[in-house]
């Protein structure tokens, strides 16, 4: 497993160089970051909280909380990732703990956070259900946890159709092959969620690791807000089922 994951480490590392500029990966607007922060304050105390960010990229849901006055922490076992976020951070002047971590193997002790979020990270894992184990141990007692995660490619031909027609027109406006980046498929026939996953399967995966109260949210609202800063042909594959899942421990 261990082969695998340094692989996956590997790709992000190397698509860090251009990851904000992809759909849904950097915030790109004040009013997209403004609509995050309504999103996570119908879900999290207004007081201020220890946040962990698992699989925190360039940082982005990081700052999000940070500009909240929360208290943040971000991992992520991608250190090109990690080197994003921390100049971001600096940037704005906060003061936010990012380190090297692994969201399925935890580096933190039994209840140190009130909130555990994560981004698009849930389909990367090779055991997502022990992940979820490990950030509802940390979560405090009645601390909430929060999904953000999609369907990306749900293997229709009409879908690959759209996602190869997209990455060709990046490579030939942009100048890069973000080909480069993607999985293998070693690395996808190790991941029980090669793809993404629905809404309904990511509530089913929070209820089996012990999580109440759980329940999830279509985010179409903010992947309009997304496709206002977007190029035309990024968004002939950006029709994807978004959405946050959340629970109580």
């Amino acid at each position: 497993m261990q082969h695998i994951k340094d692989q996956i480490r590997d790709s992000w590392d190397r698509s860090s160089a251009y990851y904000d500029t992809r759909p849904s990966h950097g915030i790109s607007s004040d009013e997209e970051r403004y609509a995050w922060a309504l999103e996570f304050s119908s879900l999290v105390p207004e007081k201020a909280c220890d946040v962990l960010d698992v699989g925190c990229g360039t940082g982005e849901i990081s700052l999000v909380f940070a500009d909240m006055n929360h208290r943040v922490t971000g991992i992520d076992l991608s250190g090109g990732m990690l080197s994003k976020a921390v100049a971001k951070a600096q940037e704005k002047g906060y003061p936010i703990d990012f380190r090297t971590g692994d969201a399925e193997d935890l580096p933190f002790e039994d209840e140190s956070f009130d909130v555990v979020v994560e981004r698009h990270l849930l389909w990367t894992l090779p055991e997502g259900r022990r992940a979820l184990g490990e950030w509802r141990r940390v979560l405090r007692k009645g601390g909430r946890v929060i999904v953000i995660d999609g369907l990306w490619n749900d293997g229709s031909f009409s879908t690959r159709c759209r996602h190869s027609i997209a990455s060709g027109l990046t490579a030939l406006f942009e100048g890069q092959d973000r080909t480069e980046a993607a999985y293998t498929s070693d690395m996808n026939a190790s991941l029980p969620d090669a793809g993404g996953l629905p809404a309904d399967a990511a509530e089913a995966y929070l209820r089996d690791a012990g999580f109440t109260e759980v329940g999830s949210k279509d985010l179409s609202s903010i992947r309009r807000l997304q496709t206002k800063n977007m190029p035309w042909y990024q968004r002939i594959a950006y029709n994807w089922n978004y959405y946050l899942a959340s629970g109580k421990k």
